[in-house]
């Protein structure tokens, strides 16, 4: 059965009654209804521009400059110092995003303090990581299969390695959803074809591929993060193979923050240390 579309028209004593409500206007509407469509279609362009603009900051973040440390006050490490090489990672909405997801998902509704983000977490990664590599170069020894050895770096070849070092930090768990590990499952099967078993892993290495390559520091490049970060990291060498030990391991930087972060967010923080007092007397 086919139906045809039919225009109705409304009937004289309604229309005489629109007129008498409007007060006549109706004609007065219909033009500013046109000069609304002008406007409208005058703003398409900027908007537009707008948006190439935003997209462009998504593709390769901003190139803005800064000419001093940026300093972070952090109620669980004191503070964090931001290099002036890393500026611009971490001024990239890919990362500024982990200061919307929260680090412990929906724990909030039991504990109305856990609301810090997984953007304070890898700060504090962050500074955790560049404590381990600058107590390992103050004290100048290394301790590896091959027994306890001096470390022969000159001072830039420490910084380089300080610097990649908190760039795999700022990094490592850009691959969350909203909420966490709250929705890992579901980003993990969105190709049912190819789930993904580790996915924030999987999208925090295809991000630094595909979208932070432009403005990571020559030390710190694409290439060499993506193969840091890789659970199967069985080609790396020297220092980067501590850096990822120091990330993703038993005993690892990222541990140590979310552990005593989300004691201290959550109140079990003094739990702890009045466990600790009790165990000293």
């Amino acid at each position: 059965m086919n139906f045809r579309k039919r225009e109705v028209s409304p009937s004289p004593s309604l229309a005489g009654l629109i007129n008498e409500i409007t007060g006549n206007r109706v004609e007065e509407f219909r033009q500013l209804q046109k000069d609304a469509n002008t406007l409208r279609e005058l703003q398409k362009e900027p908007i537009a521009a707008l948006c190439r603009k935003f997209a462009q900051v998504w593709e390769g973040g901003q190139q803005n400059e800064i000419d001093k440390t940026l300093r972070i006050d952090d109620p669980v490490w004191d503070h964090t110092y931001i290099d002036q090489e890393l500026f611009p990672l971490f001024q990239h909405p890919l990362v500024q995003r982990l200061n919307y997801i929260k680090q412990l998902s929906f724990a909030y509704l039991t504990f109305p303090s856990a609301t810090h983000s997984r953007l304070s977490h890898v700060l504090g990664a962050c500074n955790l990581i560049d404590r381990a590599l600058t107590t390992i170069f103050r004290k100048n020894v290394l301790y590896s299969s091959d027994g306890r050895t001096e470390i022969s770096l000159d001072s830039t070849e420490r910084r380089e390695i300080v610097l990649r070092a908190k760039a795999v930090a700022l990094v490592h768990d850009l691959g969350h959803p909203p909420f966490g590990h709250a929705l890992d499952r579901l980003i993990g099967f969105g190709d049912a074809g190819s789930p993904k078993p580790e996915p924030d892993k999987y999208f925090s290495r295809n991000y630094i591929k595909s979208r932070l390559a432009p403005i990571l520091p020559t030390c710190a490049n694409a290439d060499v993060l993506i193969q840091i970060l890789d659970p199967n990291a069985t080609q790396l060498t020297g220092w980067d193979t501590l850096i990822s030990a120091l990330i993703d391991s038993p005993l690892d930087v990222d541990r140590m923050d979310f552990l005593w972060r989300d004691a201290h967010m959550t109140g079990f923080q003094r739990e702890l240390l009045l466990c600790k007092r009790c165990w000293r007397k």
